[in-house]
């Protein structure tokens, strides 16, 4: 897990203002939106019981409600600490690692938003590239004057990209912020995947924004394929 989480870490120096949106919650989309001409870097590892799995998301605010980005996903190490390419995991069932693009549109009603986004690429299997794709779609409140979230919705993909088994479900996510200072912020986050999967599952964790520009999130996942798994995030967002 090193060289990633080392190199989202560097990121918090070239930047001295803060753009506070972020790609996930948990597992889920969060539904938030990069600022016009902002971007995020997010590194994840979810820690398998047999094998970690890394990933890294990099999105830019394109304009006001439209963002872009690309991600490498499911990142897998030997026992000599070398990433390995076209390895299917047993635990996981997915074929790694995958890069794709990613696009989101929010529309905002009111003080609502509607968001839609995907994830389109491919998952590399030595010298073959697989069709890799996730869609989805969200509803997103906010309250102003409460220090409550909530994120519904739908997802959908293929097996190359969510595991072997269900293609579609639910997803819900939800967020608590406990505390909130000058120079610090404290969040509760749970999310949820439906679908017998490997991607579908219950999370939930703690995020704490204690460094300028950069979050750590500790949590733990309940899949509903596989064995339950701690997983960390570090995130960096800036914006220029």
């Amino acid at each position: 897990m090193r060289i990633p989480a080392a190199f989202i870490i560097v990121l918090s120096a070239l930047s001295p203002k803060s753009n506070m949106a972020q790609q996930l919650l948990l597992k889920i989309p969060s539904g938030e939106q990069t600022d016009k001409k902002g971007w995020t870097a997010t590194y994840r590892g979810d820690y398998y019981k047999n094998s970690p799995s890394e990933n890294l998301y990099f999105t830019y605010g394109k304009k006001r409600g439209t963002e872009w980005g690309i991600n490498l996903l499911n990142m897998r190490r030997n026992s000599q600490g070398r990433y390995m390419f076209g390895i299917k995991d047993n635990e996981s069932g997915k074929t790694g690692p995958l890069l794709t693009g990613n696009y989101q549109k929010r529309i905002k009603i009111l003080k609502n938003s509607l968001v839609f986004g995907i994830q389109a690429g491919a998952a590399i299997d030595g010298s073959t590239l697989l069709p890799a794709w996730y869609h989805y779609g969200l509803y997103r409140k906010e309250w102003r004057k409460k220090p409550l979230e909530i994120v519904l919705g739908y997802y959908t993909g293929n097996a190359n990209y969510n595991g072997a088994g269900d293609k579609a479900g639910a997803i819900a996510g939800f967020v608590y912020k406990v505390k909130e200072t000058k120079d610090a912020e404290f969040r509760l986050l749970f999310d949820f995947m439906s679908g017998r999967n490997h991607t579908g599952g219950l999370s939930g964790g703690i995020e704490a924004l204690i460094i300028k520009r950069i979050r750590l999130t500790a949590a733990y996942q309940i899949p509903t394929i596989g064995n339950a798994r701690p997983m960390i995030l570090i995130s960096y967002r800036a914006f220029d």
